[in-house]
């Protein structure tokens, strides 16, 4: 039925308040319910006849706008409408945000008997709202806080090239504004100091998406130089780079005090040396008058005390022998040939052989290198030296000892690897035994410093060592050299 056709007309406004999408709810002068639409119901929960008679302050409210919906009947009395947000409360109990229309309803003459409120449902809004309000603190926060900090944080459009976004204070590190950075095309590659820029380059591929970091120089608009370390990560869509995002921090009186420590190792390196060196002249001097003295003695207490004092005087030589080789390991210039290693595994052999128990060590190598190796043959003779002296010294004595030295190469490392069947190593000494007086064993008559010596000179030469070992089994000593 079409319902225009209706003669009677409060059917027809009821049917229309009912069918529409917004709650509308009628009151009497004592905040009475006297009517409800089923939008109003439906989204607060209730049944109509659960509404009805009820005071709506109370049963929506929970008593927590009588004052304000006082406020409101007088002005409904005074024929005033207003518009305002309110919270009621569902069934449930679950508070909903409305923003709320008030009109006075009159009788026949004109007298106000009540308000018709319009209700529309601002929960949702009033949260997203709320979030992006507290979105736009969080993130004036955070740019507060990156424009107070002294790194530059940066982000470049690889596709473009061209800045996305770079941070004011890149004019403290450069002397350049933000926007000459944004508007320059290679502006960033043109700040980096000419003999660093290929480290820009050395670093991962940034189809990778893997984060890394440079130290390099940087030119200042000013023409001066500051060192920066910038840390950096490529950003993949659909695997391909498109940004690269990171940060740079002056790190330049970190580099000076770097370069100090350095100035002053070298000193301590260079006396170390000296010392070493000189005191171990007349160590050599007062043996070699120990040795002629006890093939002179005929006295056996005599005997036994130049004896002792050969054995001290030995091992105070082999001690500054360590200092000195620490020394050259630190501040020595490599010189750098190309390596046989039969020969140079030769020489070794001929120089422990004297060792204690080195006859009782069944020493096998294998050797396959098919291309030239360089490097610096006193540093790998130090390297070899001192692990092939441990296993000896190490070795147990309860078995048949063996010490296996194997070198071969791939197309970028050559590798070393010397194993024992000694006393082994405790789990708790394996991160320790590289440390300069470290001592793994308390029968230990060395200096502590042979695989400190192994380490740094390692280190010097590029390559890296690794250990395994069990305890009561023996040691693998693994060595990786670079091959240039």
């Amino acid at each position: 039925m079409n319902p225009l056709a209706l003669n009677d007309s409060h059917i027809l406004c009821e049917r229309i308040l009912e069918s529409i999408t917004q709650g509308i709810i009628q009151v009497d002068n004592e905040d009475v319910i006297v009517y409800a639409n089923a939008e109003f119901c439906i989204s607060l929960g209730y049944l109509k006849e659960e509404l009805l008679g009820k005071v709506a302050s109370e049963l929506l409210g929970k008593g927590n706008i009588n004052d304000v919906i006082r406020e409101k009947i007088k002005s409904r009395k005074k024929n005033l409408s207003d518009e305002y947000e309110i919270t009621l409360y569902r069934k449930t109990g679950e508070p909903v945000r409305y923003n709320m229309k008030g009109f006075p309803l009159k009788d026949s003459n004109g007298i106000v008997v009540g308000s018709i409120g319009v209700h529309v449902d601002v929960t949702q809004r009033r949260l997203i709202e709320e979030k992006l309000l507290v979105s736009e603190k969080t993130n004036e926060h955070l740019q507060g806080l990156v424009a107070n900090m002294n790194e530059v944080f940066l982000s470049y459009d690889l596709l473009r090239n061209k800045y996305l976004f770079i941070t004011a204070s890149c004019e403290l590190l450069y002397g350049y504004a933000p926007e000459e950075f944004m508007n320059g095309t290679i502006l960033w590659l043109d700040v980096i100091h000419p003999d660093d820029r290929h480290l820009m380059f050395s670093g991962p591929p940034l189809n990778e998406g893997k984060s890394f970091h440079l130290e390099y120089r940087v030119i200042k608009k000013d023409k001066s130089i500051c060192w920066v370390e910038g840390r950096f990560k490529s950003i993949l869509e659909n695997e391909v780079p498109v940004r690269l995002d990171g940060f740079v921090l002056d790190i330049s009186k970190r580099k000076e005090a770097e370069l100090l420590l350095e100035q002053k190792m070298n000193v301590l390196n260079t006396f170390t040396y000296k010392a070493s060196h000189d005191l171990r002249s007349p160590l050599i001097s007062l043996n070699g008058l120990v040795k002629i003295a006890l093939n002179e003695s005929r006295d056996p207490a005599m005997n036994k005390y130049l004896g002792m004092i050969s054995e001290s005087t030995s091992k105070m030589e082999a001690n500054l022998q360590d200092l000195i080789a620490v020394a050259v390991s630190k501040q020595g210039e490599l010189k750098k040939s190309e390596i046989n290693f039969s020969e140079l595994l030769h020489e070794i052999f001929e120089s422990i052989k004297f060792l204690p128990g080195f006859d009782a060590v069944n020493i096998t190598t294998e050797i396959k290198i098919s291309s030239s190796f360089y490097s610096d043959k006193q540093s790998l003779h130090s390297i070899l030296f001192n692990l092939i002296s441990n296993c000896i010294k190490y070795r147990n004595v309860n078995i048949q000892s063996h010490v296996k030295i194997s070198i071969t190469e791939d197309h970028k490392h050559i590798r070393i690897i010397i194993s024992d069947n000694g006393i082994g190593i405790l789990p708790e000494y394996k991160e320790k035994v590289f440390d300069m007086f470290y001592r793994a064993t308390e029968n230990s008559s060395g200096s502590g410093l042979g695989l400190y010596i192994v380490a740094t000179t390692l280190e010097k030469l590029k390559g890296k060592i690794e250990l395994k070992s069990e305890y009561g089994e023996g040691c693998d000593f693994i060595i990786h050299l670079p091959v240039e």
